[in-house]
C-alpha cells in the first residue's frame, strides 16, 4: 500500500559569511553557499532537494538576510531547524523556515532589497573580513561622498554602474533610499535600498563614491553617468568583503 506524501513550498531564511564562498549560486569546481546548503540538507531531505535563491551574490560578499525557496515533506519546528544547523558549517546559519503559497518565488516576488557597504579608515584586523580598509583617510572628504549618496535617490539609469548591462532586461532602477553614516572608530557605512540591483552595481558605485571623496572626479560626473548616455572608462569594483545583503521585502500575500 503506497502512502501519499505532500510536499510543501517554504522560504528558507539564511545568514552567511561569504568569505569562503564564490557567491550563493552553485558553480562547477568552486565552493558556493547554495551547493554547501543543498549537499548538507540532502542528508535529511533526500537527493532531489533543491533551493532557488533570491539572487546571486559575488564571491566574498556576505548576507545578513537571504531567502531561498524549496519544497520539503517535513513538519517544520525548532527541532528541525536545530538539526539542519547542526549539519551546516559555522559560517552559514539557517534562521527560519517559513510557509509560503505554492506559487511564491524567493527571487521574483521581491519588491525591494537593502544592501550595506562597510569600510574603515583605521587598521583593524578584527573586521577586515567584513569591511574594506581604506588607507590614507586624510585624502578623503566624506562630506562630498554623503552629498553624492543623497543624489542617488530616485529613478535613474544605472547602466554605467553595471558589468555586462546587455544581460539585463532593463538598467533603470528605482533607488528608494540611500544614506551614509559613521559607526565610529573610523568605520563607515553606505546603505542602498532599491527595487532591484544590477550586476556589481553597488561595488562599482562605491568605488566612484570614493573617487568623489578623494577629489579624483567631480560629483557632477556621477549625475551625468546616471543619465545612461555615457559609460565609465574603466569599471573598477570596490572589494567584495565590505558588501552585505541586509534585508528583502516581499509582496503581500505570499507568506502564509
Amino acid at each position: 500500500m503506497s502512502v501519499n506524501v505532500t510536499t510543501t513550498k517554504h522560504f528558507f531564511r539564511f545568514s552567511y559569511k561569504g568569505t569562503a564562498y564564490h557567491g550563493w549560486q552553485r558553480q562547477a569546481n568552486v565552493s558556493s553557499v547554495q551547493a554547501t546548503v543543498e549537499d548538507n540538507f540532502r542528508k535529511l531531505f533526500g537527493p532531489e532537494f533543491l533551493l532557488h535563491g533570491c539572487g546571486r551574490t559575488d564571491a566574498g560578499v556576505h548576507a545578513q538576510d537571504y531567502f531561498a525557496h524549496g519544497t520539503i515533506d517535513r513538519h517544520v519546528d525548532d527541532k528541525l531547524i536545530y538539526q539542519l544547523n547542526r549539519i551546516l558549517p559555522a559560517d552559514i546559519l539557517l534562521k527560519d523556515i517559513v510557509d509560503v503559497h505554492q506559487k511564491s518565488n524567493a527571487q521574483l516576488d521581491v519588491t525591494s532589497r537593502t544592501y550595506r557597504y562597510y569600510f574603515h579608515t583605521v587598521p583593524n584586523p578584527f573586521i577586515d573580513d567584513r569591511s574594506t580598509y581604506l588607507p590614507d583617510a586624510k585624502k578623503y572628504n566624506f562630506v562630498r561622498l554623503e552629498e553624492v549618496v543623497k543624489s542617488l535617490c530616485g529613478t535613474h539609469d544605472f547602466r554605467s554602474f553595471c558589468l555586462q548591462p546587455e544581460k539585463h532586461r532593463r538598467t533603470t532602477c528605482e533607488m528608494m533610499a540611500c544614506s551614509f553614516w559613521t559607526i565610529g572608530n573610523g568605520e563607515y557605512v553606505v546603505e542602498f535600498t532599491a527595487d532591484h540591483f544590477l550586476r556589481s552595481m553597488i561595488r562599482l558605485l562605491v568605488h566612484q563614491l570614493w573617487a568623489v571623496a578623494k577629489g579624483d572626479i567631480e560629483s557632477k560626473e556621477i549625475a551625468i553617468l546616471l543619465e545612461g548616455n555615457q559609460d565609465l572608462d574603466f569599471k573598477v569594483l570596490a572589494p567584495p568583503q565590505g558588501l552585505h545583503l541586509c534585508s528583502l521585502n516581499y509582496r503581500e500575500g505570499i507568506i502564509l
